[in-house]
């Protein structure tokens, strides 16, 4: 089979050309004129205003920024004090409130003491009583059947007509005496309790009426404070206004000397 070799190339790509700018024809008639440097625009002049309001919104701005951090001061001055004494009078309370509960535990264990002290008094008179009914019910007996005149029937008659007597009256008396003393104490305990109570009320008020005093002072001082922004702001604004009106009629008047020109 016979064969063939054959081969083509084609041309290079050439970019399309990129089409003209269009420039619209001219009308009318041109005209030039010649402005000197300083007859539109005096840096001096015109920067003076524009620097006074920026150096003074500066000066303002700092003054402010200077007296917030003064007021931020003296109110974290204020709540130091106020939260040392705080912790103060939270000190003295839990002191006052765990002395009452001492006082109460006490008191207490004095009646549970006392009660005791009552009750074994009580058996011990019951026992004194029993003793001494018995003694009379058997002093028949043993004069019977001993006979009188001795000497045990003579003690036994000692015994209950003056130790007897004298004992139960000594009891009473003791009784009597520690009784008086226990509601003394008591009144005194009650006294003492009232008064601290009154003290503590007191002071309560004290740290109320100092509170109520510190949040009028911070709320005059933030009145105050609103009332002084807003009057920076109004003369800022005057001011604002007098610069524009000021570049206007410059403006107005430089414009009317060109066209005389």
């Amino acid at each position: 089979v016979p064969e063939t070799d054959m081969q083509t190339q084609t041309d290079s790509f050439a970019d399309r050309p990129s089409l003209p700018l269009f420039v619209p024809s001219k009308s009318g008639v041109d005209a030039e004129t010649q402005v000197d440097v300083d007859e539109l625009f005096d840096f001096d002049a015109e920067v003076e205003p524009i620097l006074e309001v920026l150096v003074g919104k500066t000066l303002e701005h700092a003054m402010m920024e200077v007296l917030e951090e003064e007021e931020l001061s003296s109110i974290r001055e204020h709540q130091s004090a106020f939260e040392q004494e705080r912790n103060v009078e939270r000190a003295q309370v839990q002191r006052l409130e765990a002395e009452a509960v001492r006082r109460n535990e006490e008191r207490r264990r004095r009646i549970d003491q006392e009660k005791d002290r009552m009750e074994r008094e009580a058996q011990v008179m019951d026992k004194v009583a029993a003793r001494a009914f018995a003694a009379d019910f058997l002093s028949d007996l043993y004069e019977k059947n001993f006979g009188k005149g001795t000497e045990a029937a003579e003690l036994i008659k000692e015994v209950e007509n003056q130790f007897l007597p004298w004992l139960i009256e000594s009891v009473q008396q003791r009784t009597s005496d520690r009784l008086l003393a226990r509601s003394l104490t008591d009144s005194l305990v009650a006294a003492a309790l009232s008064r601290r109570r009154a003290q503590y009320e007191a002071r309560q008020e004290e740290i109320r009426a100092e509170q109520e005093r510190i949040h009028q002072e911070e709320e005059r001082r933030r009145m105050e404070q609103e009332v002084e922004e807003a009057a920076a702001a109004a003369a800022a604004a005057a001011a604002e206004g007098e610069t524009g009106e000021g570049t206007d009629a410059e403006g107005a008047g430089e414009g009317a000397a060109g066209g005389a020109e």
